[in-house]
């Protein structure tokens, strides 16, 4: 199931708050879920990454400490968390590729941008208890 399909079934079923992708490099990606009927500034979010991303970081590692994010024990998500390197730049923290040397990073980034989008927009309807 492509992403724009996955995303148009999760709203469907009243789940979906928006998409978070990063800015960079997404026009196909953004004309399939507006095909799929998923379009807008409001729906279509770009996250950026890099050094932006603390909030987010920081904000997990907050909700992780006090239960309201929590872990499905999902392997692959464990395996890339696990893999997970932060290197101090100032005030801000980075989690790059480069630290995690070839260890895949998709699924704990799609995390963070998850994350962005829900401190960035949040939704009074739905609970603030995040499961990855």
């Amino acid at each position: 199931m492509d992403i724009a399909k996955l995303a148009q079934y999760i709203d469907e079923n009243g789940l979906l708050r928006g998409v978070a992708l990063d800015p960079y490099g997404i026009g196909a990606i953004v004309d399939a879920l507006d095909e799929a009927g998923i379009a807008g500034r409001d729906r279509i979010v770009g996250i950026s990454q890099g050094w932006k991303l603390t909030g987010a970081v920081k904000t997990a590692e907050r909700k992780l400490a006090d239960g309201t994010l929590r872990h499905r024990g999902q392997s692959l998500m464990a395996w890339t968390v696990g893999n997970a390197r932060v290197e101090p730049k100032g005030n801000a923290i980075l989690v790059t590729k480069q630290a995690s040397g070839s260890a895949k990073t998709d699924p704990r980034m799609a995390a963070f941008n998850a994350i962005a989008l829900t401190v960035t927009k949040p939704h009074s309807s739905q609970p603030n208890i995040f499961w990855i």
